[in-house]
């Protein structure tokens, strides 16, 4: 009789075995790198079940979702094995321009915001990404495997236990498996070769900076444009139009207009860029209004709930109880740098939030209310009052009730 301990065991020892059989059978490491026997990806590795998540703006638009694929777990590990001479391949041959940020070494989204500061691409052919593998001088059993793992590919939706039929991938590079970000990179290096410009990347985000102090410099980065957009038709890329923004910097800024792809990109008052938000007078009023009401939404979802669950039962009535319940709202708005300064008074009034005694009371009248119009129906068992009632429902909620004004109570 086996146990099932060692039952556990010995599929986890006969899936170890498997895989090592598949990562012998698909690749070998030597002293150039990574080379492959067969250039080839098993099936079952290109069949991703895709996780939508949520963007920005209306919930009802499948374009504001962005689609994660979730892939074979062996199949990561042998991108991992890949991924590592690849990005060595193209870092020490000076490959990959120094402006690009987005899945580098020692770069991130603050070092690409600082070089911008200091002075959309998504879909990819794979025909022409091989083509650059091969002029970036990769070992062809390299890109017979990336072809490989590019082509053939199947994915569906799945949600909770609704799932879609599996549909065919013609093009892109998935969102998910470990090679993605830097084929995607790869791909999307080039098209500022040529330009004038100061420019800084980020993966698929391209943003051009000039002094505008002369028309000389506006011919310049219309120019700029007018290379990257030749740069997306030669290597059909579709360009999110939607996304390409015109920043003015400063009050006296001449404020030239451009085009893009035949059409003026749309200009605006202010820019989220990597989770900053920039404006047009350099000021910082609106990334600090974010980041309040980043923090503030994070503590009503979160936090506060599990302070009111119950309330209108569990209603403190001593000192120490109600202080200790309005300490933690009081952590909460310390967590905004930019409020630290001032009293607690003053930090609800510039997060719109109430003292959580306040919302007790509230909750109470709308408790009361219900009862009032039928709407919560409650068994009152008619007891007598005593001192330890004193602090019911009945009797906090009825005198706050008395005391609103005739015009606030319900006809």
């Amino acid at each position: 009789m086996i146990d099932s301990h060692t039952r556990d065991r010995n599929q986890i020892s006969l899936s170890l075995k498997k895989l090592v059989l598949i990562l012998n059978n698909s690749i070998r490491i030597n002293q150039i790198g990574i080379a492959y026997r067969n250039g080839s990806v098993p099936n079952q590795f290109k069949e991703a079940n895709i996780t939508p998540i949520f963007k920005k703006d209306s919930k009802k638009l499948a374009s504001n979702y962005r689609p994660v694929s979730l892939t074979s777990i062996p199949c990561k590990i042998m991108e991992k094995l890949i991924k590592k001479p690849i990005m060595e391949h193209l870092i020490v041959n000076k490959l990959i321009s120094i402006r690009q940020h987005g899945s580098m070494e020692k770069k991130s989204c603050i070092t690409n915001l600082l070089e911008i500061f200091d002075l959309a691409f998504d879909s990819v052919p794979h025909k022409r990404l091989l083509y650059k593998l091969k002029k970036y001088g990769f070992d062809n059993k390299l890109i017979k495997w990336i072809e490989s793992f590019l082509t053939n590919r199947r994915q569906r939706v799945v949600l909770g236990k609704s799932e879609s039929s599996w549909a065919n991938v013609l093009s892109g590079v998935p969102q998910g498996p470990v090679l993605g970000p830097e084929l995607f990179v790869l791909f999307v290096n080039d098209p500022s070769d040529n330009l004038k410009n100061f420019y800084s990347l980020f993966a698929d985000d391209t943003k051009l900076e000039a002094i505008s102090d002369q028309d000389s410099k506006q011919k310049s980065l219309s120019d700029d444009l007018n290379k990257i957009n030749r740069w997306i038709n030669d290597w059909l890329i579709k360009l999110n139009e939607e996304k390409c923004k015109v920043l003015h910097f400063g009050r006296e800024n001449p404020e030239f207009n451009y085009c893009l792809n035949g059409k003026p990109p749309v200009k605006t008052e202010s820019e989220r860029d990597l989770s900053i938000i920039f404006s047009k007078d350099l000021k910082w009023t609106s990334q600090i209004n974010s980041s309040i009401n980043s923090i503030c939404r994070l503590y009503k979802t979160f936090v506060r709930p599990q302070l009111e669950y119950g309330v209108s039962v569990s209603q403190p009535n001593l000192k120490k109880d109600i202080h200790a319940m309005e300490s933690v709202q009081r952590r909460a708005t310390k967590l905004v740098p930019e409020l630290r300064k001032f009293s607690y008074d003053e930090k609800l009034k510039k997060t719109n939030l109430l003292s959580l005694e306040a919302r007790r009371a509230r909750g109470d009248l709308i408790q009361f209310f219900k009862v009032v119009k039928g709407i919560g129906k409650i068994n009152w068992q008619l007891v007598k009052n005593c001192a330890q009632r004193h602090n019911f429902f009945t009797n906090r909620a009825s005198s706050l009730w008395n005391r609103l004004p005739k015009e606030a109570l319900p006809s």
